[in-house]
Formats: C-alpha cells, structure tokens, sequence
C-alpha cells in the first residue's frame, strides 16, 4: 500500500477523520484551514462560488499559498457580514507587491494590485488577521528543510523520489 493512502487510513482510523467532498467540509465546518499546494487545481479552491456555502459564523484560516483563496470572494462575504468566527491569513493573493523589496522595479498586472488593496481593506477589518507567512524562519526549522531536501535528492538520484506533489 502506497504510504500516502497507508497515513490517510490511519488518520480516519485514529483520529476519526472523515473525508468528504469540499462542498459538503464548507457547509457543515466551523473552522476551515487550508494546507494545500498551489496548483493550477487549487487556484481559488476557495472562491465566489463556493464561499457562499460557509456558514456565516465560521472561520477560514489560509496558511497554504494566497491564490488558494479568491480575494475578491473574501471581501465580497466579509462585507455581507459572514465569516463572524474570522479570517486568519499569512498569505495572501498579491502579497509580492507588498512585501518584497526586490520587486520595486518589476510591473505589477492589475489583478494583482488590485488584491493587494484588497489586502490593505482586509487587514483593517476587526474580524480579520493578516501576518506574515514565515513559521520556517527557526534555526530548526531551516535545518529540517534543508535535511529533507538532500533527502530529496538522494531519493531521486536513486530513483525512488520521496514527498512528490501530484496534480489531481
């Protein structure tokens, strides 16, 4: 049994997790956190769609990449007065206009800025946290990426690779 299936029947049989389909996990949640990889799958997994379908006093925390969470959506919920429990952010569409120095003299498409004054609009929102995304940034933390990475490697280098991302 491959080992990701092997860890996702443990998860069910020790910690009674359910797996359900993403409309079903958005109506009936209290509290939604998102830990994906962004892919071209889960661009706006969260959007204007199916934002709608959240109860209005859940919460929805995004620590996995900004364009997971459609930006226009959140504002457009958060206005409509849902989303009581909260929104907590450490990324965020458009991010790269605003904290990166090195991008001072690169231009900007207008969806990204855009998502980046919506940010600023989030940010100044009682039910709203936006905080930087840098819970790696510990000398134990850098240290077990960079061991995972040269684990990577020799992984792959004999040809067993080892925590691969599929596009599902």
């Amino acid at each position: 049994m491959p080992t990701t299936l092997w860890r996702m029947k443990a998860c069910v049989r020790n910690y009674h997790v359910e797996y359900v389909e993403l409309e079903k996990l958005l109506k009936e949640s209290d509290i939604i956190t998102i830990h994906v990889p962004y892919t071209p799958q889960t661009h706006h997994l969260i959007n204007a769609s199916n934002i709608k379908l959240l109860k209005p006093t859940a919460m929805l925390i995004n620590t996995a990449r900004g364009p997971v969470v459609e930006t226009k959506a959140l504002v457009k919920v958060l206005k409509e007065g849902k989303l009581l429990g909260g929104v907590a952010l450490d990324v965020f569409e458009g991010e790269e206009a605003l904290i990166e120095d090195a991008y001072l003299d690169r231009s900007f498409s207008s969806d990204m800025l855009q998502n980046s004054l919506l940010v600023s609009y989030l940010a100044k929102q009682e039910r709203v946290i936006v905080k930087p995304h840098n819970a790696y940034n510990t000398r134990d933390a850098l240290f077990r990426m960079l061991s995972t990475v040269v684990e990577n490697l020799r992984a792959f280098l004999e040809g067993k690779p080892k925590n691969v991302v599929h596009d599902h």
